[in-house]
């Protein structure tokens, strides 16, 4: 595959230690077709042996991965999720494919301006990786844990985070998360001095103060764009990076809620028991 070459900026995942534990920062939902008029992201994977613009060479996926899926299939759902987040129009384009990065780094994302960008994600095997067969299903987690904060422009979603990882997701770090940081530093969430992101009219919660860091990231522990994951946790879309994708990158019009979010696999038994002895289960709808 050829690729125009361009001098990029970059935006890296890297390793950070928190009370002894181990975290790394990531770049970073459902199925599908994006509304009339929305954003369009044109996704293509960069096969083994193919370049990036950057000159590193496309590899085959890591051998520790787990979970069955691919990173084709995480990736279009990632993608699909900031399709129904972003309503404004526009085409963006992002290469994506395996790279052997150096250091204990799970993916780089390199915008060189305009509507493209690539990202690589680590094939080195450094960090062990889930990657989901089913990645809008959130199944192999157990907990799901919605936050929102009145950040001076209403009361806006600032959380949606899955926990108490099962099966191939325990212990590893999932990709799907990685996946939809990237994209939002790809889309153009890229600060660096540090100061809030402020949301304007139109977009909604208009006022609202949006802190950051200056590594470019969204200083919320549970926002999707924070600096860091643990293993055996997914976070998926929240309202504060969504309003602060679209404010950097000119949106302006959005959906903060672009997807039901799937209750995790324990709680839908949970409901499902319930319901056979007629008990009327109420569930809290993300925030």
């Amino acid at each position: 595959m050829n690729h125009r070459q361009k001098t990029p900026t970059k935006s890296r995942v890297r390793p950070v230690r928190r009370c002894g534990c181990t975290l790394l920062l990531v770049l970073g939902l459902a199925v599908a077709a994006p509304p009339a008029g929305a954003l369009t992201i044109n996704a293509s994977f960069v096969a083994a042996g193919s370049s990036f613009p950057n000159g590193n060479t496309a590899t085959a996926a890591p051998t520790t991965t787990a979970g069955g899926g691919s990173l084709q299939g995480v990736f279009a759902t990632a993608a699909s999720y900031w399709e129904k987040a972003i309503l404004s129009p526009g085409t963006v384009t992002i290469d994506f494919g395996w790279a052997g990065l150096t250091g204990n780094v799970l993916a780089t994302t390199f915008t060189g301006g305009g509507t493209t960008s690539f990202i690589e994600f680590n094939s080195a095997g450094t960090s062990p990786l889930f990657l989901d067969a089913t990645p809008a299903a959130n199944s192999e987690y157990t907990t799901f844990t919605p936050s929102s904060a009145n950040l001076g422009g209403g009361t806006v979603n600032t959380g949606r985070v899955f926990t108490g990882a099962t099966g191939a997701a325990s212990g590893r770090y999932d990709l799907l998360s990685v996946a939809l940081h990237e994209i939002g530093h790809a889309l153009g969430f890229t600060p660096s001095s540090g100061a809030p992101v402020v949301v304007t009219n139109p977009l909604p919660n208009a006022g609202t103060s949006i802190p950051t860091t200056t590594t470019g990231h969204i200083d919320i522990t549970t926002a999707e764009l924070y600096p860091s994951l643990p293993p055996s946790e997914r976070k998926l879309l929240t309202g504060v990076d969504i309003l602060g994708v679209a404010q950097l990158a000119g949106y302006k019009s959005v959906d903060l809620n672009p997807v039901p979010v799937p209750l995790p696999g324990a709680l839908i038994l949970m409901a499902s028991g319930l319901a056979a002895f007629g008990t009327r289960l109420r569930l809290r709808r993300a925030a």
